[in-house]
């Protein structure tokens, strides 16, 4: 396997992770969202998974989530300060990881060179930028990604 091989192994694992932790996130506040509109559990599973599951982008949810909890759970919000700002950030990463082009130039290709392997992720905007993750930044965005899942299942009953 060559490095340019490895990178593509390395980010695809990576990549994988991030998605398929925030798809459980955003699966858990769809859970919340459609039992706090209905209280049937026949409705509640139609609103899920006709309306919320893949109609509504993540960022709609979410803004809908804030709007809740705001209004009507501030004591959650007290003791879980970061939530939103959390959520927030890892649906930036999120994005990042499952749109932007992996880099594979020289730089990248370093991997198996640094002590702490990287990947990196092309931001084509004014300016082209790579955006880098080691594998320790990524392993901070799951601990993020489920603490914010953890959080969000205290809002749902016990069934």
């Amino acid at each position: 396997m060559d490095k340019a091989d490895f990178v593509a192994a390395y980010a695809s694992k990576a990549r994988g992770t991030i998605i398929n932790q925030i798809i459980f996130l955003e699966r858990v506040i769809d859970e919340f969202l459609s039992g706090y509109f209905c209280d049937n559990l026949i409705k509640k599973r139609e609103l899920m998974e006709l309306h919320l599951g893949d109609k509504l982008p993540f960022e709609v949810k979410r803004n809908i989530f804030s709007i809740l909890l705001k209004d009507h759970y501030p004591d959650f919000l007290i003791k879980h300060p970061k939530l939103i700002k959390d959520i927030i950030s890892v649906i930036e990463h999120r994005n990042i990881f499952a749109h932007y082009l992996l880099d594979t130039g020289e730089e990248a290709l370093t991997i198996l060179d640094d002590e702490i392997p990287k990947i990196g992720f092309i931001r084509y905007k004014k300016n082209t930028e790579t955006i880098w993750y080691t594998s320790e930044k990524i392993n901070e965005i799951v601990a993020q990604i489920n603490r914010c899942v953890y959080a969000v299942i205290e809002l749902l009953p016990e069934e």
